[in-house]
């Protein structure tokens, strides 16, 4: 952090950013001195004036991202939500400083950015506490903000846009565990987030930095040679005149976003997703992304989307790159994209596993809300076999999460502390399904649940010792399996595969357990390799069950159990052993 000596209002501004940016402390360790670098006062200038070009042009032109039918737009009327809090960083030119400004919702603050960035393990700098929030109302030093919410004070200002949403700043943070007041504002606030990128101006991303330490500002090594191709001539012994050029490595888009240290937080996918215009300031360049725009500081006129879709792959699930048009989706389709978002958006990371529900809830609430589907803490009612038939997948348990798993119930693919797979999907109905206690699903605040489950299937009580499983551990470290012939050599040769949700320290196949069967998948779609051998053994169905243990509780005389595992065996040696239908609870 820049030491700030007491001096004249306009001196500290120039220090900080608001005025001419003349000097670099000796923590800086930035390259000054060239009009493209940002820490000088052309180089903030040129990317703001850029900045204010791409926004523009944006607003003016993009229909997509300014279709005021779309629900949550500025436009919209009465569904515009602003934020509680914003910060008013004031407008270029002007010597105040920021503050913490009360909302109470008035449309005359619409007119916000929002920031999105990484907090990393170090101090994010002065924090919105229960006890300071009169004080914030009043002025905010600079000099105790973090170099990244700091500098997004300076963007905000430099583009013309003079409220600014930092969660930091904006959320009341805790005071420590018992802090009763910040947990009501969390989840009070955490219910909306999504709606407040979706409808700010614009997102200022730190998309770039590691941590909060870092700043915008970044080196931009990527900026600092020619771009310029070099061509070498020469002639060979027939005097035949020959050339190559070559051409430097330019800053690509796709590799500055989608590789970025913050596409691997947890809360920033949300934060992108909602967002309708973000301009990034990535490791080497200056990037702009919208609806329908994804453009460079080196090529600003960008891959106008749709228009040129061969020159510019788009990485990313299907539903990251439709989240915008849902609404012409069947919403089938939509349901099915919604698991392939969950399996990439399970490997994000959190500091807090209990923030995976809340941190996916903004998107769950606009698929929600234009499909007839019922939403249940991660998963859907007309889909829920998919949804159960979850897999946690390439956990490693040393260093895992030390936080214990929310949410609680043992259902949710939320309660692994690792990725999450939904590939093996069962062709299986499930009769009844109850969720209990809410009538109406819950957006971004946890509550308590239960599934009930009816399978027109049987359950399976069996002593896991006679799969004869050995781990297996190329596969996946939570993993064990049985081959279907002698050899151990080959994935495609085990059929019978059992899943840990997590780790057990006990010998877990000496008991009995109950194999409550989901579905069952045709070999054929199982895994396609298999068919010459499994044909030849007779086979034709894979069962997909969940393994469950009892607590102890019944309600209603429903026997209550919770998951520990997930298993894949063959179906067809068990489908004449008298297997019992049952009707049980899963919490």
């Amino acid at each position: 952090m820049r030491i700030i000596a007491a001096s004249p209002l306009q001196s500290l501004w120039e220090t900080i950013g608001y005025g001419p940016i003349t000097t670099l402390s000796s923590t800086d360790n930035r390259r000054p001195g060239t009009n493209d670098d940002y820490y000088s006062a052309q180089g903030v200038e040129a990317i703001a004036k850029l900045g204010r070009k791409w926004l523009s042009e944006c607003r003016a032109l993009h229909k997509q991202c300014n279709d005021a039918s779309q629900e949550g737009h500025p436009d919209h009327g009465t569904s515009h939500i602003i934020p509680t809090r914003l910060v008013d960083v004031g407008l270029d030119g002007d010597e105040m400083f920021p503050r913490l400004t009360i909302t109470n919702g008035s449309g005359l603050y619409s007119g916000y950015a929002t920031l999105s960035y990484a907090w990393g393990d170090e101090n994010p700098g002065i924090k919105t506490t229960s006890s300071n929030i009169q004080e914030m109302t009043r002025k905010i030093d600079p000099s105790d903000l973090s170099k990244t919410i700091r500098e997004a004070v300076i963007m905000a200002r430099k583009l013309g846009i003079r409220y600014l949403w930092v969660d930091a700043l904006c959320i009341l943070q805790s005071r420590g565990s018992d802090d009763a007041q910040h947990e009501l504002d969390w989840q009070q606030e955490a219910a909306r987030f999504g709606q407040y990128y979706e409808n700010s101006i614009l997102t200022i991303a730190a998309t770039g930095a590691q941590s909060a330490s870092e700043g915008l500002f970044l080196h931009r090594a990527g900026q600092m040679g020619s771009f310029q191709p070099h061509t070498v001539r020469w002639t060979d012994g027939s005097d035949v005149p020959r050339e190559v050029t070559f051409y430097p490595k330019v800053p690509c888009w796709e590799d500055e976003i989608m590789g970025s240290p913050l596409a691997s937080r947890g809360w920033a996918a949300q934060e992108r997703l909602m967002s309708r215009r973000i301009l990034h300031f990535a490791a080497n360049c200056v990037c702009w992304e919208c609806y329908e725009l994804k453009a460079t500081e080196g090529d600003p006129a960008g891959c106008v989307l749709g228009n040129a879709p061969g020159l510019m792959p788009r990485k990313g699930t299907d539903l990251e790159k439709s989240v915008h048009c849902l609404v012409t989706i069947p919403p089938e389709r939509i349901t099915r994209m919604w698991y392939e978002y969950i399996e990439a958006y399970s490997q994000k990371r959190f500091t807090h596993v209990s923030d995976r529900l809340p941190a996916s809830s903004a998107l769950a609430s606009r698929v929600q809300s234009i499909t007839p589907h019922q939403y249940l803490e991660g998963i859907w009612a007309e889909t829920s076999v998919t949804g159960l038939a979850w897999r946690s997948f390439d956990y490693n348990w040393a260093d895992g999460p030390k936080e214990a798993a929310i949410p609680s119930w043992s259902w949710s693919w939320a309660s692994a502390r690792g990725s999450v797979n939904f590939s093996i999907t069962p062709k299986y109905q499930v009769a009844e399904i109850t969720f209990s206690p809410n009538d109406k699903p819950n957006f971004g605040i946890l509550g308590q649940a239960s599934m009930q489950l009816r399978a027109r299937s049987k359950i399976i009580i069996a002593n896991l010792s006679t799969l004869n499983l050995t781990p297996v551990k190329f596969l996946s470290s939570n993993s064990m399996g049985r081959p279907f012939h002698d050899s151990l050599s080959k994935y495609p040769e085990f059929l019978t595969l059992l899943f840990l949700d997590r780790l057990y320290t006990e010998d877990f196949t000496s008991n009995s357990f109950y194999c409550f069967l989901l579905g069952k998948v045709h070999v054929e779609s199982y895994i396609i390799q298999w068919m010459e051998c499994l044909t030849d053994l007779g086979l034709r169905w894979v069962g997909v069950a969940l393994v469950l243990e009892p607590t102890g509780r019944a309600k209603d005389k429903v026997e209550e159990f919770r998951r520990i595992r997930i298993l894949y065996l063959p179906l067809d040696e068990y489908e004449d052993a008298g297997m019992e239908e049952r009707v049980i609870d899963i919490v």
